[in-house]
């Protein structure tokens, strides 16, 4: 990896969530921290996520407590781990005020602080906000010294809330050192390279098994396609509170022979298997903030079908959220268009994002006056 722009041996502490579980935010907060570690940063991560005890990095920390102990022992971490830049991630789905709080400690206790708002569902729910929780809001992101929205509606949501322009920058939440995040083939669950080897063409969605993440619809579509595609088979990637229904669903649809349940994989495998095997990458979710897996898909070259919410990056092939009919049939379209479209996505440009998050620390830096020493960086 090259270096990232213009870093020393500055301190940043992430708070996120961070993989295991395999997830979205939990691969920004994986990713982002190997990336500053690589281009010299000193970096923490406090996992704020649902599992916080197994497989996790040497440089992540661990806070006690459950959905709301965590958030104040991940103050008590800060004080423990001196930073000079606090980067806390938040989504619209629970956490965004205990994010607010974390901000308001760490800005109290001298650090410079980046909050990064990723949810899909943030500008609905700022919608809705009354006078007090619109308030409540406004107060909180005053405190944070810098905030990155992942998506322009985000962005606009934000700004609704007071914060002013020069404060917010949108940077989207990946980075093309994703795509250096995989295994060799040899190394792939057996029942998943056996699987794909037998279908044609072979489907594949990363999602979280949740109502709002589409699987239903997923389920659907394949079982329309079916008849048009004798072989097709469909492999669902992740875990969630609706594997069981999940499970049930392909079961009565007598699908058990064409989709592939692997629950929760590790990035680096999951990356891989989009890789090696995917004809079509799908994400059928009913809201969405900035999906890695979306723009993993695009930057892999693979035909892109997702779901028509409110952000989706240039070289997706949009269908209607909630309408299995129309997504199965945007995958014939993709899968008749194939070389097509990957010719096309072979022009896209995709910029490092990462050091554009860099730059936003390095800025908050210079205001602060933290000396850096040059420190080599681990390729």
């Amino acid at each position: 990896m090259a270096d990232a722009p213009g870093v020393g041996c500055s301190s940043v502490t992430i708070i996120c969530s961070y993989p295991p579980p395999y997830a979205g935010m939990a691969i920004y907060a994986e990713r982002l921290s190997a990336y500053l570690i690589a281009g010299g940063f000193e970096c923490k991560v406090i996992d704020v996520g649902r599992d916080k005890t197994r497989g996790k990095a040497e440089h992540v920390l661990r806070p006690l407590g459950g959905r709301v102990l965590k958030y104040f022992s991940a103050m008590w971490l800060l004080l423990r781990h001196r930073a000079d830049v606090v980067h806390i991630n938040c989504s619209s789905y629970g956490n965004f005020w205990a994010s607010l709080l974390l901000g308001a400690f760490g800005k109290i206790v001298g650090r410079k602080v980046v909050l990064t708002v990723h949810g899909g569902s943030f500008p609905g729910r700022v919608r809705g906000f009354g006078l007090i929780k619109r308030t409540n809001a406004r107060v909180g992101l005053h405190f944070p010294d810098a905030l990155i929205c992942v998506n322009e509606r985000i962005e606009a949501a934000v700004r609704s809330l007071g914060v002013p322009q020069e404060k917010a920058s949108l940077i989207p939440a990946f980075c093309l050192h994703y795509l250096s995040d995989t295994v060799d083939r040899a190394l792939l669950p057996k029942a998943v390279v056996s699987f794909c080897e037998t279908h044609k063409p072979v489907l594949v969605s990363g999602i979280t098994l949740e109502s709002v993440y589409g699987w239903q619809t997923l389920v659907e579509a394949v079982d329309m396609l079916r008849a048009r595609l004798p072989k097709v088979g469909l492999v669902i990637m992740g875990e969630g509170v609706d594997a069981d229904k999940c499970a049930e669903m392909i079961a009565a649809k007598g699908l058990s022979e064409r989709v592939l349940m692997t629950g929760d994989l590790p990035h680096p495998v999951a990356l891989t298997i989009c890789k090696e095997f995917a004809d079509v990458m799908i994400r059928p979710t009913l809201v969405d903030g900035d999906s890695s897996f979306v723009r993993e898909g695009i930057a892999l070259q693979k035909p892109m079908v997702a779901s028509d919410t409110d952000f989706r990056p240039e070289g997706v092939i949009l269908f209607k959220k909630g309408d299995a009919e129309d997504l199965a049939e945007k995958v014939e379209y993709a899968l008749a268009r194939k070389e097509e479209i990957e010719a096309q996505l072979k022009e896209i440009e995709h910029l490092d994002y990462f050091a554009e998050t860099v730059k936003v620390y390095k800025r908050l830096l210079q205001q602060k006056g933290v000396k850096r020493k040059s420190k080599p960086a681990n390729d």
